[in-house]
Order: structure tokens, then sequence, then C-alpha cells
């Protein structure tokens, strides 16, 4: 069931996850989040993010990774797909498309 042919395959993601936390998948949800929206996010540790954050002119994004123990810092001017389920924002050029998975 968990097996894809593309590592940046939502359902692969969600296997893994859930392989991890050893909880089911609740629900899967489409978003696109502006950078307030961003700034706002609460932490949850039941809510994972996943998809292509987009880091503009002049901020950067500390994003915690999957684990909630490493981060990755993504300068201005980049782009990174990652499962994450936090983050800090210092700027205002900011954007998320991708999914909420919640456990």
């Amino acid at each position: 069931m968990c097996k894809q042919n593309n590592i940046e395959n939502l359902g692969n993601v969600c296997c893994a996850l859930s392989r991890r936390l050893g909880f089911p998948v609740q629900s899967k949800t489409d978003i696109d989040l502006t950078v307030e929206q961003l700034k706002a996010l609460q932490s949850d540790s039941r809510a994972y993010y996943y998809g292509l954050l987009t880091v503009g002119k002049d901020t950067s994004v500390d994003i915690v990774l999957a684990d909630s123990q490493s981060v990755i810092e993504v300068t201005a001017n980049n782009q990174i797909i990652e499962v994450f389920n936090g983050l800090t924002i210092t700027g205002n050029n900011a954007y998320f498309r991708g999914y909420v998975v919640r456990f």
C-alpha cells in the first residue's frame, strides 16, 4: 500500500509519516498560504506541512523538519520542497503551496 514511484508523491509522504508517528492520517487538505498566514501558524504536533515553500527577497525562513528537532534555514530567493511542522519567518516575502496532513 505504501509503494509509490515518485518520492514527492503525497501518498508516499503520508505513509512514511504515519509509520514514523504511529498514527493513521486523519485528513489531507490542499492549502496555499501567504506570508501573513504562514506567520500565524500555531505549533501543532499532529499537523505536518508538505509542499513548495518559496522565500523571496529580503526574507529567510527556518523550517522545523518532521523530526521536530532539525532546522533548515531557507534563505532569500530560494524554494524548497519539504515536510515540516513549524517555521519562523524573518521578513515579509514568503509563500507556501501544498498540503497540511493531520494525524
